[in-house]
């Protein structure tokens, strides 16, 4: 699936299989992608301020140069995830 660039704020993606999706430069900004799985996804530069992406799993997703300021990560699973230059102030991880 390929989304560059494409405009998803405040869009509610709860338990959505987009694994491996091409979101590179997307705007997620206030999404729900709660459960979601984004394993493998390529999120380079992608702004997700704010978004939910609590219980996601974004295992070796690509995320660099990503806002995820404000973001809520709880029990996130970045296992292999790539966070290079990603900016994660007041981002929730508990």
């Amino acid at each position: 699936m390929n989304l560059t660039n494409a405009d998803l704020s405040w869009v509610t993606l709860t338990y959505a299989a987009v694994e491996r999706a091409q979101l590179s430069g997307a705007n997620l900004s206030y999404a729900n992608l709660h459960s979601s799985n984004l394993k493998g996804a390529l999120l380079v530069a992608a702004n997700l301020r704010h978004a939910d992406l609590s219980f996601t799993l974004l295992n070796g997703a690509d995320l660099t140069d990503a806002d995820l300021r404000g973001a809520n990560l709880r029990n996130a699973d970045l296992t292999y995830a790539v966070l290079r230059r990603v900016l994660l102030e007041g981002a929730i991880r508990e």
